[in-house]
């Protein structure tokens, strides 16, 4: 079936198992569509940027972005971070 059961899934099922399958077929198909919107409306965006001052890929992607932090050592030094800064606002 277009909704990636089988037939024989299709048979076996109550309508309220048939209906949660559908909604969730649904919501991945509008999620592609949204997807593809998004992408699209982006590509025009950029092809209307002027010369120059098209952004690097790796603005784009957010490569410069803040590390993610992990293990026990990081948290540690995230959290003295934060309450260094609302010491520092109050």
């Amino acid at each position: 079936m277009r909704t990636g059961r089988s037939e024989g899934d299709f048979w076996r099922s109550t309508p309220r198992t048939l209906r949660i399958a559908l909604a969730a077929f649904n919501e991945v198909i509008d999620y592609g569509r949204r997807t593809d919107a998004w992408l699209a409306w982006h590509v025009a965006a950029l092809m209307r940027i002027q010369k120059g001052k098209l952004p690097t890929i790796n603005d784009l992607l957010g490569v410069n972005a803040a590390p993610v932090v992990t293990g026990a050592e990081g948290i540690r030094a995230s959290m003295a971070l934060w309450r260094l800064r609302a010491e520092a606002e109050s």
